[in-house]
């Protein structure tokens, strides 16, 4: 696949990551297998660091290796990410994203984490940003792919799109984790049908 989560416990923080690489299949695997080594180069022997320049690292490391396939703008095999820091001491949580967005779900409350409108591999001289959340007991919290949002079924076999996928994600928030992975299993061959699935799926949720 080339979707797949990563994570990383360190001494008083988590490091939790959702990937999106370009292609599918044997190709998209081999860059999953690419980007992992890279976020595990760019996080081993840091001390204190932001979510931010671990992207602006991991940018610059696949420029370097996949740079001379790319165009003007970026390179030719790059990747979508959403990255978290969770604090387990203050519970605050920091994120970063290049094109993948998160959502903080809590009672009615949808917080989104922004992404930056830019992948990893891009040949931009801007930085990525990184935004900070005091979490509660309670909240969930999603990373996702582009996947599942657009999926084609339904009666009319169009995509699934964004909307009805956060509203459907703020409807079971606070049901059971395992109870969530159902629904939204469910919801997906449900929607699909007989249609073919047409891009790598991957959603994450943490609960606080």
């Amino acid at each position: 696949s080339g979707d797949f989560y990563w994570i990383k416990e360190l001494e008083y923080e988590v490091l939790i990551a959702v990937v999106d690489c370009t292609g599918h299949g044997v190709p998209g695997a081999f860059m999953s297998l690419h980007a992992y080594n890279h976020l595990e180069h760019v996080v081993t022997g840091k001390g204190s660091f932001s979510t931010a320049t671990i992207l602006d690292e991991l940018n610059q490391a696949i420029v370097r290796t996949m740079g001379s396939e790319g165009d003007l703008g970026s390179v030719k095999n790059g990747m979508d990410i959403s990255l978290l820091k969770l604090n387990k001491q203050t519970g605050e949580v920091e994120f970063s994203g290049a094109h993948n967005s998160g959502l903080i779900m809590r009672a009615n409350e949808t917080i989104e984490l922004k992404a930056d409108a830019m992948p990893i591999g891009n040949l931009a001289q801007t930085k990525f940003t990184s935004k900070k959340e005091k979490l509660m007991a309670g909240d969930m919290i999603y990373l996702f792919t582009d996947g599942y949002k657009d999926q084609k079924g339904g009666p009319e076999n169009k995509r699934f799109f964004i909307v009805p996928f956060k509203e459907m994600l703020k409807e079971i928030a606070q049901t059971d984790c395992a109870e969530q992975r159902n629904i939204l299993l469910n919801k997906l061959n449900d929607w699909k049908g007989v249609h073919e699935q047409i891009d790598d799926i991957c959603v994450l949720g943490i609960k606080i």
